[in-house]
């Protein structure tokens, strides 16, 4: 974030001036009545070089600022995913978001204070969904100093990660299936959770071959409740998926698709996390 200060100098001290304003001319514009309307000297100034001031500051927006979010993770478990190591991608990367790297950008993709998930398996068809809520440890504290994670939120890291190694591999694929109960699980959930930010990520390495077709779904699609409708439904896709048919799915529920056959899998979970 770039801003300037201000001062506007005159015979009397009384009249100068010391506020930051943007740099950018049409945001200058939005504000320029807050300011005075004669010329000054505009000082850019620096992000702190302090590593521990910017680690704390951006751990403070992720765990305290930032609109929480909640997702239903909808991870392929057929039985094409036991081929080509694609079962080990999939662990590693729900290892990623679970705290397993501490680097910078680790911790950007990291499930953060106050974040529901929900992990729905499906192969044949949907399984059973399993809940993690990550507990709001900062209460006490609140502020830009950089924390360890509490024990509380340590445990839950350690659900989700023996959750991912518990991951078994068999059947066919039900894509849209899959799908539409996560969004008629959001329902519910956006009724009681209205300031939560919600989205569905789905993954899956095959054609559907299971349940309802992308016409059907998006019949049923269409009856859900206007607001749920807004939720984007990020779908990443690796193996022999059919990339033509998961693009009408994600224009349809205004999400994104992400293809993991040419990138890591662990890299894709980076980007999504920025689009929650």
């Amino acid at each position: 974030m770039v801003a300037s200060s201000s001062v506007t100098s005159s015979n009397s001290s009384t009249n100068t001036n010391d506020r930051v304003r943007p740099i950018s001319a049409e945001i200058a514009a939005q504000v320029g009545d807050l300011f005075p309307k004669e010329g000054g000297v505009r000082v850019e100034l620096a992000f702190s070089p302090d590593r521990q001031l910017s680690d704390g500051l951006i751990a403070a927006y992720l765990n305290e600022f930032r609109r929480p979010i909640a997702s239903t993770f909808v991870v392929d478990v057929s039985g094409s995913m036991d081929q080509h190591g694609r079962r080990q991608q999939l662990v590693q990367a729900i290892h990623y978001i679970a705290g397993a790297d501490s680097t910078l950008t680790g911790r950007l993709a990291k499930l953060t204070d106050r974040e529901k998930v929900w992990m729905l398996p499906f192969s044949s068809a949907p399984g059973r969904i399993t809940y993690f809520e990550l507990p709001g440890g900062r209460t006490a504290a609140r502020g830009v100093r950089m924390e360890e994670d509490s024990q509380a939120k340590q445990d839950v890291l350690a659900g989700v990660r023996d959750y991912a190694d518990q991951l078994r591999m068999s059947g066919g694929t039900a894509v849209y299936d899959s799908v539409l109960v996560a969004l008629q699980h959001m329902v519910e959930q956006k009724k009681k959770h209205p300031d939560y930010q919600y989205s569905v990520v789905a993954f899956t390495d095959g054609e559907n071959n299971q349940g309802r077709n992308l016409a059907a779904f998006q019949s049923a699609y269409a009856q859900l409740p206007e607001d749920v409708r807004g939720i984007p439904v990020f779908m990443v896709l690796f193996g022999e998926a059919k990339e033509s048919e998961l693009k009408a799915l994600v224009q349809t529920t205004g999400g994104r698709i992400f293809d993991a056959r040419k990138t890591p899998l662990y890299a894709v979970f980076k980007e999504i996390r920025a689009y929650q």
